[in-house]
Order: C-alpha cells, then sequence, then structure tokens
C-alpha cells in the first residue's frame, strides 16, 4: 500500500485505516474515523453515525506468532480458527453486532491484508453476512483452503478480493 506515486483525488478511507495497521498501536490516527478498539493485529474504527471498520494487519516480520501463523496458513492446519487475530476479531465483530442490534443504529465490515486477508476469508464463513474485503491474502492450496472457498460459495459470503496477478502470495486465488 506504499507507493512512490501520490494519490490523486480522494483517499479511501477503508484503505487507509488498513494503512494505518502496519504503525505501532499507538501511532494509528485517521480523519473522519474513531479508533475505539486498539489491539496490535486487529483494531476496529468508527465514525460518527457508527459504522465500524475492524481491519486487520498483515505478517509482522519480526513477530515469531505471525511466521507460525503463516504456516499453519500454507499447511492448511485448523488452528488459524485459533490465532491472535482471529480470535480478537472476533470478539470485535460479536461486540459490534451486539451493539448494532442493541441500538439499531450503524454497520460493520471487516478488512484484512496479507495474512489479516487470510483471517478475514476465514471470518467470512461465519460472518458471511458482513462485508469484508480482502486485499492481497495469503492462500495456501490445501484442501482446508478447497472446503473453505466452496463453502463461502455456498453461503453466498459478501466478501469481494483484491490482489495483483503477478503476487506471489495470492498467487492460489
Amino acid at each position: 500500500f506504499e507507493g512512490s506515486m501520490p494519490m490523486m483525488g480522494r483517499k479511501d478511507i477503508e484503505l487507509e485505516a488498513l494503512k494505518q495497521m502496519s504503525k505501532p498501536k499507538d501511532e494509528r490516527r485517521l480523519n473522519g474515523l474513531n479508533l475505539i478498539k486498539n489491539k496490535e493485529k486487529v483494531a476496529m474504527w468508527e465514525d460518527n453515525m457508527g459504522n465500524a471498520i475492524v481491519t486487520i494487519r498483515g505478517t509482522d516480520h519480526r513477530d515469531s506468532g505471525d511466521i507460525i501463523d503463516n504456516f499453519l496458513n500454507f499447511g492448511g492446519s485448523k488452528e488459524l480458527k485459533n490465532t491472535r487475530r482471529y480470535l480478537r476479531a472476533r470478539e470485535f465483530i460479536n461486540e459490534k453486532l451486539d451493539n448494532i442490534d442493541q441500538t439499531g443504529r450503524g454497520s460493520l465490515k471487516v478488512l484484512g491484508y496479507s495474512l489479516g486477508g487470510a483471517t478475514a476469508t476465514r471470518l467470512a464463513q461465519d460472518y458471511h453476512f458482513l462485508p469484508i474485503k480482502v486485499y492481497n491474502p495469503i492462500i495456501s492450496n490445501s484442501q482446508m483452503q478447497k472446503d473453505l472457498f466452496k463453502k463461502l460459495k455456498e453461503f453466498n459470503s459478501n466478501i469481494e478480493f483484491f490482489f495483483v496477478d503477478e503476487d506471489p502470495i495470492s498467487v492460489n486465488l
């Protein structure tokens, strides 16, 4: 998401929220959105109307836990539903959905990139009704992934994938 050419025109607030995830959690700031939940791998942003975005960061190569999560992902392990990202994102999503049910106010989207994109893809199975956008997800060529994509299609999941054809990380899409 860091390029050498300046962005022209209006910035996409969702992409800006994702870009903030690569920063240390105490440095994350974004005009137009309030950071209401902020953990190292997952954050939740909200506008003044109660519309929220859960953002899930990609791999931190200095974090050995992230490296292990990548190996689990490529190996097709079911343990991916026990990762920090997945569990924290579920917590944030469930809290916001409860809030929406109680107040009748707001909406929720989930965004993730790289390893966070792989996490968001798994979340789409449980929350197929939520809009989920995934950027350059790490997707293995495993039976688990094939089964996941089959379920996403069966559930008519509201997920969108964004990737670059030459990206070796999401080549299996």
